[in-house]
């Protein structure tokens, strides 16, 4: 709707953004070893604002804006060094309103996203579309019914996907002038899978490998 210097700028506030869910990740996997869901999602959820609101203060290039990730995930990373390992975890019943729930919460996002770009620019949209609500979804799902710590485990594989998205944002703005719009975003959008499918590949050839 906007075209490529609006998706450009946008990209690059997104990188930043994706920075930000590394440390909201380290953050909840800290706070739900000993805290409840509200207060371990709530203290994530601030860490996550309290860095978007200082990133504002930033202009944002494309070559900070990668420094800003890759330290922010060196963080994140070496903070979840230590996490205690859950081999099992208790399973409670699952909720019929879970999945609707998060359906919505995202569906909502996607809106926001729309109208902030509408009203407020790209830079609004920027910070908006990576928000961590499929993290906090997942949360509220999980953290009830197989406990906080667990719940950090799943949570803390997550940073390796989130490296994916943010160096598929790289490689959006890097070819939004060449390819235009819409291949530029099937572009990222493949990328992401590949890097995804890559990540469960690797995974399943480590488990087979201890097995062995």
């Amino acid at each position: 709707d906007h075209g490529p210097d609006f998706l450009a700028r946008s990209a690059i506030v997104a990188l930043v953004t994706n920075g930000a869910n590394a440390l909201f990740v380290l953050a909840y996997a800290r706070l739900a070893q000993n805290h409840r869901l509200m207060v371990s999602l709530g203290g994530a959820l601030s860490v996550w604002i309290v860095e978007i609101g200082l990133a504002q203060l930033v202009d944002w290039t494309l070559l900070i804006a990668c420094l800003a990730n890759g330290c922010a995930y060196a963080i994140a990373f070496w903070g979840i060094r230590d996490l205690p390992q859950v081999e099992t975890a208790p399973m409670r019943q699952r909720k019929i309103w879970e999945i609707p729930m998060r359906a919505l919460m995202v569906g909502s996002l996607v809106g926001f996203v729309m109208i902030a770009g509408v009203v407020l620019g790209p830079e609004a949209a920027g910070y908006a579309a990576p928000f961590p609500i499929v993290l906090s979804s997942l949360i509220l799902i999980l953290h009830p019914r197989i406990g906080g710590r667990a719940t950090a485990m799943t949570l803390s594989h997550t940073l390796s996907g989130l490296i994916g998205f943010g160096l598929g944002l790289v490689l959006l703005y890097s070819i939004l002038d060449r390819v235009g719009v819409i291949e530029g975003l099937l572009w990222a959008l493949a990328f992401c899978l590949v890097w995804n499918a890559g990540l469960i590949v690797i995974r399943r050839f480590r488990l087979r490998g201890s097995a062995k």
